[in-house]
């Protein structure tokens, strides 16, 4: 739960929220319910960082290491690839395109 509201698709062991904004942050907390009995984890804070979209080794910068890393996952296909920089699930020119615009060369 988030900010004492139920979070849409929540219902897994884990869970994964991409493209954050600052509305993400919060305090986050746990419920498991078993037949009639329930119990709640303490909240945990969350807060949100500004992450370059192309910053795919997450270094801080957009510089040749990460074409290098986008390069190294061409081609690929599925969910949660490093480089897949539009999420559509395949590293492609569309990836390479949205890299080449912010990317800064020396």
């Amino acid at each position: 739960m988030k900010d004492g509201k139920e979070i849409d698709g929540a219902r897994k062991a884990s869970l994964t929220v991409k493209n954050t904004a600052a509305e993400t942050a919060g305090s986050y907390y746990a419920v498991v319910t078993s037949g009639a009995q329930s119990a709640q984890s303490a909240p945990a804070q969350v807060t949100i960082t500004e992450q370059l979209q192309s910053d795919i080794n997450g270094d801080g910068k957009v510089t040749y290491a990460d074409m290098l890393a986008l390069f190294s996952d061409f081609g690929k296909t599925g969910p949660g690839l490093r480089s897949d920089l539009n999420q559509d699930q395949v590293v492609d020119t569309k990836d390479l395109d949205i890299l080449l615009k912010t990317v800064k060369f020396k």
